[in-house]
């Protein structure tokens, strides 16, 4: 009979072996998704779609999968889709069609195990190991090298038992957990310093001015039209300079707010984005939103929403300003 361990030791052992994997696999499921999505230029609410659906896996996986129908399912304590198997034959016996079929699950399941066990390890390493590549594009020749030694010796050390990888691991995986959290919360507080000694200064002033100038007339129309605004508005309806200066000017401060952000830059960001003010106030002076003479009026009046709407886009890479305007 196998020595009970402690609850502490077994904890850190499941880290390492368990939770290696789901501690890491969103991460790269959130570049994969935010790359197809646009890459860098990602905005936003697609970086919180994504962090959505990664949650929500998670949370139904782990939660419902395993820990209300897995654990719950074992023969005599054990566990594993052959020991699910015996349990069915104890009921069913081994001649029955039923059986069989189940029986045919198993091994497909068991294959689908075998597969999963060798290219996830692959998969996971090889990953990791790319970020050399985004450190000195230099160092692309020795990604699979180094996959390759990182892969065998893993191996190699897996083969001493599952509690020896995971006492070596888990330390590893409270650092990385501790170090996501710690970053994670200095990023948030450091943000919001920003935010709030800016908002206090003329050009914080001005960028929720303009902000608020835009979206209120946004929010009131989408209100009466029961819809949103928010698709890339069109060039070749521009009828007034005001228009092609403000969609110009969204441009800029779309491009320069979101290096800023990436540079951990907050107040530079919001600075940028603050220059929209004057370009919102000449718009509302010379353009009327809803257009009232013209065949085109419908699509006049829904492109220029559109281009306001972007402001609300704009703002969003600093922040949603929608939750602190008041």
């Amino acid at each position: 009979m196998n020595e009970q361990r402690p609850l502490g030791r077994a904890t850190l052992g499941a880290l390492g072996v368990v939770y290696g994997d789901i501690g890491t696999s969103p991460l790269y499921a959130l570049k994969g998704a935010t790359t197809v999505a646009g890459g860098g230029a990602a905005d936003n609410g697609t970086v919180l779609g994504v962090l959505s659906l990664i949650f929500w896996s998670m949370f139904i996986v782990i939660t419902l999968k395993y820990i209300v129908l897995i654990l719950r399912s074992d023969n005599a304590g054990e566990g594993g889709i052959l020991s699910l198997l015996a349990l069915v034959q104890q009921k069913l016996g081994t001649s029955s069609a039923w059986a069989l079929r189940f029986g045919a699950l198993a091994a497909l399941g068991t294959a689908l195990f075998y597969c999963d066990g060798m290219i996830t390890p692959a998969i996971s390493v090889l990953s990791a190991v790319e970020g050399l590549e985004v450190l000195n594009p230099e160092l692309e020749g020795t990604i699979l090298p180094v996959t390759l030694t990182i892969i065998v010796a893993l191996f190699f050390l897996q083969r001493r038992g599952t509690a020896r990888v995971g006492g070596l691991f888990g330390p590893i995986m409270v650092a990385w957990f501790v170090t996501l959290g710690v970053l994670g919360i200095l990023s948030i507080v450091r943000r919001v310093e920003a935010l709030a000694k800016f908002l206090d200064t003329d050009d914080g002033k001005n960028l929720l001015a303009g902000y608020k100038r835009a979206v209120n007339i946004i929010r009131i129309e989408e209100k009466r039209d029961d819809r949103l605004y928010s698709r890339q508005p069109n060039p070749e309806l521009y009828r007034q300079d005001e228009e092609r200066a403000l969609a110009s000017a969204i441009d800029v401060a779309r491009a320069e707010g979101s290096a800023g952000v990436a540079r951990g830059d907050y107040e530079t960001a919001m600075r940028a984005i603050a220059k929209l003010r004057p370009h919102v106030d000449a718009f509302f002076d010379k353009v009327t939103v809803n257009v009232s003479e013209g065949d085109d009026k419908e699509k006049l009046r829904e492109n220029r929403l559109n281009l306001l709407s972007e402001i609300r886009e704009a703002t969003r890479a600093v922040a949603d300003f929608s939750c602190i305007e008041g």
